[in-house]
């Protein structure tokens, strides 16, 4: 896993990783790696002890907090989702915000995006829906997967623009070929609600 986190973070993806063999740690060289001193197979510790385990898991996304710290903008990027999802670590939609702003601050454009989104579907800065709608029309042709869902999303519920299921369609699809689950399963169902009901039209799974 030391090895393969290098290509990992190549792609922009920060990583972290509890390690229970020092020695092949300190040689292959992780991005970023917590040694704990566990028997092989128990990377948190003994088992049924719940809040020590979580304390070592805990331990192992701080590193994350350190790289954003020294403003390394993966970390920056996953650390803002951990804490505006509660993925990980107790939710907080600011903290969150506050950490893509310094990564927009930074110049990610991805940044940009989830900051627009917030705005967009979880009503922060509502007076900013136009802004932010433009946004994601400018990411979606930078080729921001995000933005390309998004915009399908704001087309179908309609919001920050007009209702447009064609246009939300076009979204899906663009999204789903470039293998969004999520962009795939929305448009099934999105077809599955124009589909005639007459049997000839039916799909059978």
């Amino acid at each position: 896993m030391g090895g393969l986190s290098h290509y990992i973070e190549s792609e922009g993806i920060p990583t972290t990783q509890i390690s229970l063999v020092r020695e092949h740690t300190e040689r292959i060289k992780p991005p970023r790696a917590l040694w704990v001193p566990f028997e092989l197979g128990r990377p948190l510790g003994a088992p049924d002890e719940p809040e020590f385990q979580k304390k070592v898991l805990l331990a192992a996304l701080n590193l994350l907090e350190e790289s954003a710290s020294e403003n390394y903008l993966p970390a920056i990027m996953e650390l803002g989702l951990n804490y505006y999802t509660g993925r990980f670590i107790s939710r907080d939609d600011t903290k969150g915000l506050q950490l893509w702003e310094k990564a927009e601050l930074l110049g990610s454009n991805e940044a940009t995006v989830r900051i627009s989104t917030s705005t967009l579907f979880d009503l922060f800065n509502p007076g900013e829906n136009e802004k932010a709608f433009a946004n994601l029309l400018d990411a979606t042709g930078e080729g921001s997967l995000l933005a390309q869902v998004s915009l399908a999303l704001c087309y179908e519920e309609g919001i920050g623009t007009v209702r447009s299921r064609a246009d939300a369609i076009h979204y899906l699809r663009l999204s789903a070929q470039r293998g969004s689950q999520f962009a795939y399963t929305e448009l099934q169902r999105l077809y599955d609600e124009i589909r005639p009901g007459d049997m000839e039209f039916v799909i059978i799974n």
